[in-house]
């Protein structure tokens, strides 16, 4: 059963997703009115999306026409700026 999650509070140091065995989707907010934060996932070690500049007050919508079959709990995101971004994910 899909069940939808949120990443906040972020630092600079790295978040891990919750496992699970399918990443449904994945949006990435950048909730910050003037900052542009760098934003990397990674999977399984692996770059996936290496340094997204995401402006103020955007997001992006990621794997929901390709979901990724893994282990979420190798799925991590991390950014270069405290507290501008926050995930909201779904897996399976």
């Amino acid at each position: 059963m899909a069940k939808t999650l949120t990443l906040s509070s972020f630092s600079t140091a790295a978040q891990t997703l919750v496992k699970g065995t399918k990443l449904l989707n994945m949006t990435i907010s950048n909730i910050h009115s003037s900052s542009t934060p760098a934003v990397n996932v990674l999977v399984g070690g692996v770059y996936v999306i290496a340094n997204l500049q995401l402006p103020p007050k955007a997001s992006v919508v990621l794997f929901e026409e390709s979901p990724l079959s893994v282990d979420t709990s190798t799925v991590t995101v991390s950014t270069d700026i405290s507290a501008t971004i926050n995930v909201v994910y779904t897996i399976d």
